[in-house]
């Protein structure tokens, strides 16, 4: 599976140097803004083909998935931790919202 996505990123790095995007580094709302271009377009292809062999869905979750590892590529990937037992809520609780809002 890790090799298909690693064929993913190759296929992306060589489709945006054809296109001529010269960015060593996207910002990460470029990504996340990406990410949700491509998960609309999973949801669409998996409610007209869900029930397709093989499922066409996968094709570009396999791109979605790249797209996330790009991001990771770029701007570092956190190791995972485990604070307590809601996960979520210490995730939470190490960002500062209100330290990016402005007026």
């Amino acid at each position: 599976m890790y090799e298909r996505i690693d064929g993913e990123r190759d296929y992306q790095d060589k489709h945006c140097a054809e296109e001529n995007f010269d960015v060593d580094k996207r910002a990460i709302s470029s990504h996340i803004l990406t990410l949700e271009l491509y998960l609309d377009k999973c949801k669409q292809v998996w409610g007209r083909t869900s029930n397709a062999k093989p499922d066409p869905t996968m094709d570009v979750m396999r791109k979605v998935a790249a797209i996330a590892v790009r991001c990771l590529e770029e701007w570092g990937c956190p190791e995972r931790r485990i604070l307590g037992a809601d996960v979520d809520a210490d995730v939470d609780a190490n960002v500062d919202v209100d330290a990016n809002k402005t007026g």
